[in-house]
């Protein structure tokens, strides 16, 4: 059985949900200055090409597997046991992306309290990530909309209250840097935003119309890349080279702003626009990895394993970091690397093998 239950979400829920997807992905800044400094805003533009290729390939496999997701695909296109495999991979994929989002709220909201202990949030995040996928996706649609639309009103208020403490001469000169660090920025951008959207793949029964999923994600990326770009910008206009020091670098460009002692303290604006975005993170691929595990082992529902998984999530969480500084060196250093066959080499190597092969060319 392939659609577990009966929810649906529209072509504007799907641009809002991806967006939301995309937006979590501010964790990445502090590794992205850490290696460009001035030019991080630049290596946005070539990840937004490798975003636009995932597209490519996304439509093409939705156009020739309609109404299939991600697990069914592999199925068809590897056989029965090869494709599960294949699928096995996907979900761990899945599961180790969840305990990263764990571990990295659990460290910033420690940074906010301090005398709290981490696993506090890190409890309080996975309880609602259980809730909402409780729920269905219809529930996680509309709350993943609601909070989107929220953040993309709070960026450009945000940007003009620092309009003030910008100085553009921060950002020269331009390109600066050798073309092997701007190239791998670049591939880090894309691998922790637009190639991200591969997980949604797993939503393409529960869409209205599946042939949209190429304009969603158009229109998701188009608008997301220039919001970006402006939150990247605004921190190294403000901050300048010390951009790269600090761990959370845009929290600290919010508590610069000061207009006549009476707007003061915004810096709830970034952690109320983490803590949403990365609930939307969290929610989506935890819905996603129970929904293909209950798929994989033909279960006839999936609410039983999402405890469960939620708590397998918790315990990595706390094993695969020691600290902040090693899950950075991570997302630096090896994160691109790590999640290049998801993102990219399967989809490929999934999209060739379906054309090829002889009972799939129809």
């Amino acid at each position: 059985m392939e659609q577990l239950e009966k929810g649906k979400i529209s072509t504007s829920q799907l641009i809002l949900l991806t967006m939301g997807l995309l937006f979590a992905s501010q964790q990445i800044l502090a590794s992205i200055f850490a290696i460009t400094i001035k030019d991080g805003w630049l290596a946005v533009l070539p990840a937004l090409l490798e975003g636009l290729a995932l597209i490519i390939i996304i439509g093409a496999l939705v156009h020739k597997f309609p109404h299939k997701n991600l697990i069914a695909i592999n199925d068809l296109v590897f056989g029965s046991f090869f494709g599960k495999i294949v699928s096995l991979l996907y979900l761990c994929f899945f599961l180790s992306i969840i305990s990263f989002n764990l571990m990295y709220m659990g460290t910033f909201m420690l940074f906010l309290m301090p005398e709290t202990p981490n696993w506090v949030f890190i409890l309080f995040f996975i309880g609602l990530s259980t809730s909402a996928v409780r729920n269905g996706i219809e529930v996680t649609a509309r709350t993943a909309s609601i909070l989107t639309l929220i953040f993309l009103v709070e960026i450009p208020f945000t940007i003009i209250l620092l309009i003030n403490k910008i100085n553009f001469q921060e950002l020269l000169p331009i390109l600066n840097i050798p073309l092997i660090d701007f190239a791998k920025t670049s591939h880090l951008v894309y691998s922790a935003t637009f190639g991200e959207a591969i997980v949604l793949l797993m939503l393409v029964p529960a869409l209205n119309n599946a042939k949209d999923i190429k304009k969603s994600f158009l229109w998701a990326f188009i608008i997301f890349t220039p919001l970006l770009i402006s939150i990247i910008v605004a921190n190294i206009t403000v901050l300048g080279e010390s951009a790269a020091v600090f761990t959370y670098p845009s929290l600290q460009v919010v508590r610069t702003i000061n207009i006549r002692n009476i707007i003061i303290r915004m810096d709830i604006l970034v952690v109320l626009g983490e803590l949403s975005m990365n609930f939307i993170r969290i929610t989506i691929y935890h819905y996603c990895l129970t929904l293909g595990t209950a798929q994989i082992f033909k279960m006839k529902t999936y609410t039983p394993i999402i405890i469960p998984l939620g708590i397998m999530a918790i315990i990595l969480s706390f094993s695969l970091f020691k600290n902040t500084l090693e899950y950075r060196s991570f997302m630096t250093n090896i994160f691109p690397l790590y999640s290049f066959p998801f993102e990219g080499g399967l989809l490929i190597l999934t999209l060739v093998v379906a054309y090829l092969r002889p009972s799939l060319k129809k």
